[in-house]
């Protein structure tokens, strides 16, 4: 499952496995990485769930999360992040770091 979303949208961080993506409309690289993450959302179904966080829309979360660079994608398990990304990243790596904690 694959969301666009605000902080005040994001539910059950603390349940199951979630990747939290902050990007920029603006950012190469975030455009590279979105049909990314939309296809592991697809291919997990509702294994995985994945939020997309908009930086310009919604600074307090970046700001609070410590965003430095975009693209910033975190990996919840059970309400822990088990992995922080900076940058882009291929599937095969998401994959691997999901499979992992299913």
């Amino acid at each position: 499952m694959v969301f666009d979303v605000t902080k005040k949208d994001i539910k059950d961080l603390d349940k199951g496995l979630k990747v939290v993506n902050f990007h920029a409309t603006w950012c190469g690289p975030c455009k590279m990485l979105k049909p990314v993450l939309r296809a592991l959302g697809e291919e997990y179904g509702d294994k995985v769930t994945v939020y997309h966080v908009d930086v310009d829309q919604d600074r307090e979360y970046a700001i609070e999360m410590g965003i430095q660079g975009t693209p910033t994608s975190f990996i919840y398990k059970d309400g822990i992040i088990i992995k922080t990304i900076v940058g882009y990243t291929g599937k095969d790596t998401f994959k691997s770091i999901l499979d992992q904690n299913l």
